[in-house]
């Protein structure tokens, strides 16, 4: 039987164009075009209509294709259900997105580590980001625990496993120094300087005020996530300042050779491609022209990643001497990626050590001849009856070029002080008189010359003057509390003479003018006396 319409009209409601693409005025036009083949009457009907399908087959597709959004052939001619329109599949060859942890969970987890109810806690989180002992960018959270004095607990937490990838900490924003040498022992103090979270402060005589030294555009203690300054203070007219810039891997150098009247400003870039500062671990100079920068990158693993810089003008520039990061420029240099390092000391302009730690037994020491660029571990042996196990390692004085001292702190149920001599600029050390400190406590100390010499813990204060030999108590808080040593938490000392001495402690500056008997404040972190 012969029908008026083509087969497939029937199917026009329900096929896709339906409501979409193919509207009325199309099935109109459609109907105009048969009802005309009709009254022309050629010889075949439905070669006629067939040609109608043709074209509009030839519209609708050219429509589709106007519209931006290809359709199957098949669904003209085999109608498909809606919703695959609607809803097409995802594209072959594409990834889902991962699903991150929240925020909630990242601080849990960092808190899992660190219990502390005293500590503030913060999170970011950045979705791409190397982390120490990583071989690829991961989304990590950065969990920061603030503790009440200043210093933090930085958690790095994987933004997919929750798993933490590394751990550091800072330093509490607080205060640096350094004295010269009194300008004279009998009747004056020494020039000093200041370095707090935020300023620079110089004063000719400490006790008599203090004046505000502070380089233009000096960036410190401005950024959360910024670690802390650190200066050298080389004598009465020259310092060099530290600052890391926040979020990037670069250092501004701040130098002044006018008692801080006028400062000159350089920069220098880590070699490490990360994408937050580094901690500046120590600024330190032979001389007023060569000098060195120790860079961490934190500590995972018991693994961590340093650079050494240096300069020979005074920091007006400054060039990579060595570093240790496997992931960026390995060099064969001798520089440990193992261990915690916690200072740097060069006694000339050749001869340097790095100093730290490690789960590994023995005294953590390395040496470089040629200023920084390579590396040998030191060979120093502990005196029998000391376990190698738990050993510290300070940073060694030079009180000259021959002459210096190293401090080895080695853990028990007190903290046991051993102090070494060299006389030969540290081709060898010799152990001293050892001293039993307080446990959990930090030790400073300070030597003038070869013979002249303070330590303290905070609760008692020793004194030296035959080269760390025998050590005598000036005062002791666990033997006698009527006057006490005001010095808990110290993290330095400096004596100027055998009278003359200052600390710093808990956020203060304290000075003696009697030998380590008495110690008045002289600078307080909530302001300048």
């Amino acid at each position: 039987m012969k029908r008026s319409r083509p087969d497939w009209y029937d199917h026009l409601a329900k096929g896709p164009f339906a409501g979409a693409t193919f509207t009325q005025r199309h099935v109109e036009g459609t109907l105009k075009r048969v009802t005309q083949a009709k009254l022309n009457r050629r010889p075949s009907k439905r070669w006629a209509a067939w040609g109608a399908a043709v074209c509009v087959l030839a519209i609708g597709v050219g429509l589709v294709w106007r519209g931006g959004d290809w359709l199957p052939m098949n669904v003209v001619t085999e109608p498909a259900p809606q919703t695959v329109v609607a809803s097409p599949a995802p594209t072959a060859g594409t990834t889902p997105k991962p699903t991150y942890i929240d925020e909630a969970t990242a601080l849990r987890v960092a808190k899992e580590h660190n219990a502390d109810p005293s500590v503030k806690w913060t999170a970011r989180f950045n979705e791409s980001m190397k982390v120490e002992a990583q071989h690829q960018e991961l989304p990590v959270w950065i969990v920061e625990g603030e503790f009440p004095a200043g210093n933090k607990d930085i958690f790095y937490v994987d933004g997919i496993t929750a798993k933490v990838l590394a751990n550091t900490e800072t330093e509490a924003p607080g205060l640096d120094s350094r004295f010269t040498e009194a300008l004279d022992s009998k009747t004056e103090a020494s020039t000093g300087w200041l370095l707090t979270a935020a300023d620079v402060w110089r004063t000719a005589k400490p006790g008599t005020g203090w004046n505000l030294v502070t380089p233009p555009n000096y960036t410190s203690g401005k950024a959360a996530s910024q670690s802390p300054a650190k200066a050298a203070f080389l004598d009465k007219e020259t310092a060099v300042v530290a600052v890391p810039q926040a979020g990037k891997p670069r250092v501004t150098v701040y130098r002044t050779k006018d008692e801080g009247k006028s400062w000159q400003q350089s920069e220098l870039e880590s070699s490490f491609a990360r994408d937050r500062n580094p901690d500046i671990v120590q600024v330190t100079f032979a001389d007023p022209e060569h000098g060195w920068m120790l860079l961490s990158w934190g500590v995972a693993a018991g693994s961590n990643p340093v650079e050494i810089f240096r300069t020979a003008d005074g920091g007006a520039t400054w060039t990579l001497a060595a570093g240790n990061d496997p992931e960026n420029r390995p060099r064969s240099n001798g520089l440990p990626f193992g261990g915690g390092k916690t200072g740097l000391v060069f006694a000339d302009s050749k001869h340097g050590y790095l100093t730290g730690y490690s789960a590994a037994p023995g005294i953590w020491l390395y040496a470089t001849t040629d200023g920084g660029v390579n590396w040998k571990p030191a060979t120093i042996r502990l005196p029998s009856g000391y376990s190698p196990d738990g050993i510290m390692t300070g940073t060694p004085q030079f009180v000259s070029a021959k002459d210096g001292f190293l401090a080895v702190q080695g853990n028990g149920g007190e903290v046991t002080q051993l102090f070494y001599e060299t006389h030969d600029g540290g081709l060898t050390w010799s152990p001293l008189a050892p001293l039993s400190l307080a446990p959990g406590e930090p030790a400073s100390y300070s030597f003038l010359d070869a013979r002249l010499g303070f330590v303290t813990d905070g609760e008692a204060l020793f004194k030296t003057q035959d080269g760390g030999k025998s050590w005598s108590e000036v005062i002791n808080n666990r033997k006698d509390a009527s006057k006490p040593l005001p010095l808990k938490g110290v993290r330095s000392l400096q004596f100027a003479d055998e009278q003359t001495g200052y600390a710093l402690a808990d956020g203060s500056y304290y000075m003696t003018k009697d030998g380590g008997r008495t110690w008045q404040p002289i600078y307080t972190s909530s302001g300048k006396l």
